[in-house]
């Protein structure tokens, strides 16, 4: 039952659903959103992709953050003994690898094609997050954007198997600038464990009161992307808009989508997306007042998880408002 409770804690089920929800909000906004049917076999698919590709990325994460958490969580999973550091790092990567798999079958049951295109963003998910647990905490900013980049591409993520390639794109930048701040908060809060452990993030190297002040720039900084929108751009691109129509036995042409000047985003998006930010900087101050491990736990870790999570719901309301 020990190693039971140990598994279900390290593919952390919250971060789980976040990716569910997070895929769920690209998914319905550029079809029910629309107007348009969701194909619920294709979204089932895409929401088993983010599932697996979470929980391999966390369960692969923990092995390499081992000699840090062995400094600031002895309780968790691998510093406990609860579960084998070695067994960690295989089932994350085998997890990994199976997302990417059923990214490339995503359509396949509804449609009998294989999606090259969201295998090939799982992919890169996959290599980067694979990249990051293995060398991003000794590379500084770099590795704190290598995970900003992946949580950026959940909702984008989310679009691509229903051809809808850039509609979410304003809202994959503004979150991804978001988490480089985030990212690097969270690592202010571990800047302990990580100087025992050897890693070079941010805090460790510039310290931490500097590094809030960073992460306080990414925050303003990713504000104006989530207020873009591109309808006009989208129509220009190839997949993106377009319906099919016959050309022969087993060919077939594109053809525009009026439904391209349909605006997905309306005032629940904008007024909640104003809100998210206002939130988010409120949970810096309260850290900034006072940077010690439990607030960065309790603000960070545990209070803007449950602000992003809230700003996904918001974001799937939106898909029937």
């Amino acid at each position: 039952m020990r190693k039971l409770e140990a598994w279900v804690r390290i593919v952390r089920p919250p971060i789980m659903v976040i990716s569910i929800v997070g895929v769920s909000v690209g998914a319905l906004n550029v079809t029910l959103g629309r107007g348009e049917p969701l194909p619920l076999a294709t979204y089932g698919m895409t929401c088993l992709m983010a599932a697996l590709l979470s929980a391999g990325l966390m369960v692969h994460n923990d092995y390499y953050d081992l000699p840090s958490d062995r400094v600031t969580r002895p309780k968790k999973a691998l510093p406990s003994g609860a579960i084998k550091a070695s067994t960690a790092r295989d089932v994350g990567f085998a997890l990994m690898a199976l997302a990417v798999l059923t990214g490339l079958l995503v359509r396949f049951p509804a449609t009998g094609e294989l999606d090259v295109i969201t295998a090939l963003f799982a992919a890169l998910v996959f290599l980067v997050g694979l990249f990051y647990n293995i060398r991003g905490k000794h590379t500084g900013l770099l590795g704190h954007a290598m995970v900003a980049l992946g949580v950026g591409l959940i909702p984008y993520m989310g679009a691509v198997p229903f051809r809808d390639y850039v509609d979410m794109l304003p809202l994959a930048a503004g979150i991804a600038v978001m988490e480089v701040g985030r990212e690097i908060m969270v690592c202010a809060g571990d800047i302990e464990g990580d100087r025992a452990a050897g890693f070079s993030t941010l805090p460790v190297r510039i310290g931490q009161r500097r590094s809030l002040l960073v992460a306080l720039g990414f925050y303003i900084a990713s504000a104006p992307l989530f207020f873009i929108y591109l309808p006009s751009i989208a129509g220009h691109i190839y997949g993106e808009g377009w319906d099919y129509g016959p050309m022969g036995a087993d060919d077939s042409f594109p053809v525009r989508n009026t439904l391209l000047d349909v605006n997905m985003f309306g005032t629940l998006y904008f007024v909640g997306a104003a809100a998210f930010l206002a939130a988010l900087i409120a949970l810096w101050w309260l850290v900034w007042r006072k940077p010690v491990w439990e607030s960065f736990e309790r603000y960070i870790r545990t209070g803007s998880r449950m602000l992003i999570f809230l700003f996904q719901v918001l974001l799937l309301a939106e898909a029937w408002a």
